[in-house]
């Protein structure tokens, strides 16, 4: 029986391995753009008050498509797995 519920676990690992990197992937990009723009403001080269054209920077490299993905391959292995992600409109990063 332990032998039997350990393949089923190593079955589900090896069937989601390839989802969790992308997952990482995305997310390690997004961290590096919101980080950019992070450093851009507390350096003093852009100003907090140009907050709008900081996100709109975020934009146009890409960071919604990142996003969508993100929260897709994040859905896709609470499905897989069976638990429920809890949070308002089910997005765990929203730019």
């Amino acid at each position: 029986m332990l032998i039997h519920i350990l393949k089923i676990i190593k079955n589900n690992l090896r069937a989601n391995l390839l989802l969790v990197a992308g997952i990482f992937v995305i997310a390690t990009s997004l961290w590096y753009a919101v980080d950019y723009v992070y450093a851009v403001a507390v350096n003093g080269q852009k100003s907090l008050d140009d907050w709008d054209s900081l996100v709109d920077m975020l934009k146009q490299q890409g960071t919604e498509r990142l996003e969508e993905l993100y929260n897709t391959g994040l859905n896709q292995l609470a499905d897989r797995q069976g638990f429920q992600i809890l949070h308002s409109r089910h997005y765990v990063i929203h730019l």
